[in-house]
């Protein structure tokens, strides 16, 4: 098994694409789901640390594991990012909301696709190089 070494640029990098990516998922969420009235500041910052924590949390260690043959813009990534973005957002409306399934909810599929797909952008542009990675 090769080790794989962090370069101190790829820390920073990462935390860059962590919370833009948290940013832009909260705008697009809150455009798509909400619309323009409710695209306050106070609503950008609580939806965008929830994002965050949730990024932080699921979406990391899905990205590490990705990050050990980096390819920019893969194909097979994004459909990687979106299938754990539409079981986790699965399981999240799940819980949260007893109402409806969330199948049924037009919100559900907007949500998921937004974060797929604002994450796999912000990782192939911040993270997927190679000279941030080196095998010992």
């Amino acid at each position: 098994m090769k080790k794989i070494s962090i370069n101190s640029n790829f820390i920073l990098r990462y935390l860059i694409c962590l919370i833009l990516s948290a940013i832009a998922v909260s705008i697009l969420t809150i455009l798509l789901t909400k619309g323009i009235s409710f695209l306050g500041v106070w609503a950008i910052v609580i939806v965008s640390a929830y994002a965050f924590i949730l990024y932080l949390i699921f979406a990391s260690p899905l990205q590490f594991l990705l990050n050990k043959n980096p390819k920019k813009f893969n194909i097979l990534f994004l459909v990687i990012y979106l299938c754990f973005s539409f079981l986790l957002i699965f399981f999240l409306f799940l819980f949260t909301n007893n109402d409806t399934g969330p199948l049924y909810m037009s919100n559900y599929y907007i949500v998921s696709a937004s974060t797929g797909i604002v994450f796999w952008i912000f990782d192939s542009i911040f993270l997927q190089d190679k000279i941030f990675l080196k095998e010992d």
